[in-house]
């Protein structure tokens, strides 16, 4: 049996109403600052194509609020595209999103973690999956359940076992050059290689969560050290 989870109904309503509004008011106020700019008595420009001649003028604020929400629809569209899928079937769980993708095998699956972040745990803690939680937490819950997988819970265990980024006490100077590196990758919005050093970081047994502000990106990223931390370097090349 397989079941693909995606974010809720309201997530995406949201998305697709708050992309072209946002992209049409600022399409207003590009169009305003337009017109403004031309009647200026330093620019010897009477308007674009016969528009946009004077302050205020009607076809071209619609036209420059026709671009935003387009421009914001196709943005909502390519969100949506690249956000957050969870297949769970009874031999895997792949999460997936934006440029990024982690398939774990069951039998690697000790327990599945829904809170704030979707994390997959395996032997002694270790996290072959951590994903901020943008989807249905029941439906997933149902889903794996239907998929005998037994131990899903809903609290980090590790939860206060998390450092601050900049609290290197302890961490081995390989991995704080991955950290650092990976602090790097989330700032530019870089997924696929933050999950990869994210992997890396899992293979010395550092494990990593991102903070997120109100938004879409993290702020920053914190850590904790597993409890076997030279024992499992193949998480580092899970799919």
């Amino acid at each position: 049996m397989k079941r693909t989870i995606r974010p809720t109904f309201g997530h995406c309503a949201l998305l697709c109403l708050v992309g072209p509004i946002v992209g049409g008011l600022l399409g207003l106020i590009a169009g305003f600052l337009f017109e403004l700019a031309i009647s200026s008595p330093w620019l010897a420009v009477n308007g674009m194509f016969g528009r946009g001649e004077y302050v205020g003028e009607p076809l071209m604020l619609l036209i420059m609020a026709g671009f935003g929400a387009t421009a914001g629809a196709i943005f909502a569209a390519t969100t949506l595209g690249e956000s957050l899928r969870i297949t769970v079937t009874e031999r895997d769980i792949e999460v997936s999103w934006d440029n990024a993708r982690v398939s774990v095998p069951a039998t690697m699956v000790q327990s599945v973690v829904i809170d704030e972040d979707i994390v997959i745990l395996g032997e002694d803690g270790i996290e072959l999956s951590r994903v901020r939680n943008d989807v249905n937490s029941q439906e997933l819950i149902d889903a794996l359940i239907d998929a005998d997988y037994s131990s899903i819970l809903t609290r980090d265990p590790y939860d206060n076992e998390f450092r601050a980024e900049e609290d290197h006490r302890g961490l081995a100077e390989d991995a704080q050059k991955l950290l650092a590196a990976r602090a790097c990758a989330i700032r530019n919005g870089a997924h696929g290689d933050a999950e990869l050093l994210r992997r890396r970081l899992a293979s010395h047994g550092v494990m990593v969560r991102d903070i997120h502000r109100r938004g879409l990106r993290p702020l920053r990223q914190q850590w904790r050290l597993g409890t076997a931390r030279d024992r499992f370097p193949e998480f580092a090349f899970i799919a």
